[in-house]
């Protein structure tokens, strides 16, 4: 039997205790080691992602903690394997929220949005608002900035809180949501965070990118702000697969979430479960509450069926030659660093995509340069690539990414669309 008990007053973490060969074994689940590391090229010691963290309590036992996110993992990994668990209540489940589907269709109608929402999105958060911690896959153009907007103005009217605080991942969508949340009624008194910061006094709404919001995280910078995150009891991020993200777990980090109301995340597409990534999504966001799918919307007629064209181009040897040598020996090569260890980056006008260090090119591959002609040459770094494992998948990107044939290609496709809307 596992026990899991929490603080009523920091619901940010989970704290359980059961038979050594019971948590042996859960530990084993939550705690991998990540692919990379079994890969020939790799030549460290494995050492796992730790999710499940153990300590010794003042009575000498062994007790672990982990992120409140996993509890639903838990909870499934112990029913899976004949495990009881004891712990997982309703307030650590569930918020405050207690309003009925049918009062709360009426209650969003009554505020006369320019935008009708759907049945679908009331729906979504609805559930959203009932659960403490939660993610939620919706299909792209299901309207998630709709849903946050009844979210968001629903705590704010109806639970008391007083700040959401809404993570992006660029600047683009910080400009969409603001337009949006403005354009359904005007309600909120939002705060911009990006390069460019819009700010407003007593801001009840802040949208910002998590590359930005870190900065207001870290002491060490600038533009670090010790009180930027006070007040903060609502928290949504957006594009959540990217939760991984060292920058996101900087800023969730932060003490101001032990007073979080409710957290919740959007995206299109969850990691793939019982992955590093699955784990680190529900560690800060909590569990996967609902799947709208896009074909879903297609069948219910919110969508438009995708017709998708796929187009495959064609590289002859002479067209990517020289580019196989150049970012070959790239990659190769060692980087060249300065006294104190930093790598010595090139000067502006030499720079490229990818290629933005001074490295040095090894003796041996210089000789090897002179024995072969550049076909040869080009066939060998291939081959010296792809024994080191991932720089053969980044001499491809390299490639891709500098191709004129595909650069000129997507020019055309863009300037061929004739209602002027493409990604």
């Amino acid at each position: 039997m596992i026990k899991i008990v929490y603080k009523a007053t920091d619901k940010r973490y989970i704290f359980l205790t059961g038979e050594t060969h019971e948590m042996n074994a859960l530990e084993k689940h939550l705690n991998k080691i990540p692919s990379y590391m079994y890969m020939p090229s790799f030549t460290g010691i494995p050492k796992p992602e730790v999710f499940l963290n153990r300590f010794t309590t003042k009575s000498g036992q062994t007790a672990f903690w982990c992120h409140s996110g996993l509890y639903r993992e838990i909870e499934t990994w112990c029913k899976d394997n004949g495990v009881g668990v004891t712990g997982v209540d309703r307030n650590l489940k569930y918020t405050d929220f207690t309003m009925s589907y049918e009062d709360f269709v009426e209650y969003v109608f009554d505020w006369d949005l320019s935008l009708e929402p759907r049945e679908y999105q009331l729906k979504a958060a609805w559930l959203i608002l009932k659960y403490n911690c939660s993610l939620s896959q919706l299909a792209t153009r299901a309207g998630k900035t709709l849903i946050a907007y009844i979210v968001f103005r629903t705590m704010l009217e109806k639970m008391g809180c007083k700040k959401v605080l809404m993570i992006v991942p660029s600047i683009q969508l910080v400009k969409q949501g603001v337009a949006d949340m403005s354009e359904y009624q005007e309600f909120f008194k939002t705060t911009q965070v990006w390069a460019k910061s819009e700010y407003c006094a007593s801001p009840n709404l802040i949208i910002g990118t998590f590359q930005s919001l870190v900065k207001r995280a870290d002491p060490k910078d600038p533009k670090y702000d010790a009180h930027f995150f006070d007040g903060i009891d609502v928290v949504c991020c957006d594009e959540a697969h990217k939760l991984p993200c060292k920058s996101i777990n900087t800023i969730l980090g932060r003490p101001f979430m032990k007073d979080v109301k409710l957290r919740f995340g959007f995206t299109g597409t969850l990691p793939e479960k019982n992955t590093i990534e699955w784990f680190s999504c529900q560690s800060m966001m909590g569990p996967q509450i609902q799947d709208l799918r896009t074909m879903e919307l297609v069948k219910e007629g919110f969508l438009v069926p995708p017709d998708i064209t796929q187009i495959r181009l064609s590289y002859g040897w002479s067209e990517v030659e020289k580019d196989i040598i150049k970012c070959g020996e790239y990659l190769c090569s060692s980087y060249k660093t300065d006294d104190k260890g930093n790598k010595i980056l090139l000067p502006k006008d030499q720079r490229e995509f990818t290629i933005k260090e001074v490295k040095t090119l090894p003796m041996a591959l210089k000789e090897v340069r002179k024995m072969y002609d550049d076909r040869e040459y080009a066939s060998y770094l291939i081959e010296l690539c792809r024994a080191r494992g991932a720089n053969l998948l980044m001499l491809e990107q390299m490639l891709v990414h500098r191709s004129e044939k595909r650069i000129k290609e997507i020019e055309n496709l863009i300037t061929n669309m004739t209602d002027g809307n493409s990604i």
